[in-house]
């Protein structure tokens, strides 16, 4: 999925300083440097991208499984070795 189709995505993130949560649109988070709403306290991109990251994987491997109507694995399972890969 690109950047463009959910820049409008609203998500919820922890503040890793204050543990509040921010609700604000994916670039809010992607933004180089910002301060949390809540704390005040200085926020990178680099304090969410892992986060970030899995987020758009999974939201990928989603739209993939509706797509095509199966799971982005050959099996079953989604690949977690519970079956043969009938």
């Amino acid at each position: 999925m690109s950047e463009q189709e959910i820049v409008q995505e609203m998500i919820a993130l922890e503040c890793p300083h204050c543990q509040g949560e921010l609700y604000q649109p994916l670039p809010y988070f992607k933004a180089a440097k910002f301060l949390c709403p809540l704390c005040g306290e200085g926020l990178t991109a680099g304090d969410f991208a892992a986060t970030i990251a899995a987020l758009e994987e999974a939201v990928d491997a989603y739209h993939t499984e509706m797509i095509h109507g199966e799971a982005s694995s050959s099996c079953c399972c989604g690949g977690k070795g519970h079956c043969s890969g009938h």
